[in-house]
């Protein structure tokens, strides 16, 4: 999830949006909400505290309200990448993966470096089937952050639908030097000795 901090003035805002997060970790949400709100009130051209507001409602699964939030960071800045990915992830929650990957495709690929967002869009377009695009997203995360068996994994099966094996072999054999011991370890393996005898 990302956080901003930019715009905050006063060690009093400051020790809220803390406060605001730390709550919104614990999934404190209403707790969250509530502290972000004064934060608007005390300062309201704070608007990238819409986006942590979008974020509380998107955690809640109350998607409509997460996107009003998101759309008004957007009203101030239409080019910011993390709020435009998350209104399209409210469409991709809400069962529209069209109006989704209309959203995702508004942020050039090139610009997006945050390894978690760029899993996440991956993730999107994996389950609806787009395996090229989704594999790009994957490599690129793995790139930004090496140590992530979550993004190994992902990109392991995106290789696997589209039929390389000999680069989902090397990506499965990767995600057991990240992660050797999970229940999950052991379903590459068997991956890795299905692939073996293709």
């Amino acid at each position: 999830v990302g956080r901003n901090m930019a715009g905050v003035k006063s060690g009093e805002i400051k020790e809220l949006l803390v406060k605001g997060n730390a709550a919104f970790d614990q999934s404190k949400f209403d707790e969250a909400l509530a502290l972000y709100a004064e934060i608007l009130a005390k300062q309201p051209e704070s608007y990238p505290i819409y986006r942590n507001i979008g974020n509380c409602y998107f955690a809640l699964e109350n998607y409509d309200k997460a996107e009003e939030n998101y759309l008004k960071v957007l009203e101030k800045n239409p080019k910011d990448a993390e709020s435009i990915i998350a209104v399209g992830n409210c469409y991709s929650n809400r069962g529209d993966s069209a109006k989704a990957f209309e959203w995702y495709g508004k942020i050039e690929f090139e610009r997006i470096d945050d390894p978690i967002i760029l899993y996440n869009m991956g993730i999107s377009y994996y389950n609806n089937g787009r395996f090229e695009d989704a594999l790009k997203l994957f490599v690129k995360a793995v790139e930004k952050q090496k140590e992530s068996p979550d993004a190994i994994y992902q990109m392991g099966l995106a290789y696997l639908n589209l039929q390389k094996t000999a680069e989902a072999l090397a990506a499965f054999e990767d995600y057991l030097k990240v992660d050797p011991d999970s229940p999950r370890a052991d379903q590459v393996r068997g991956f890795i000795d299905y692939l073996k005898k293709k």
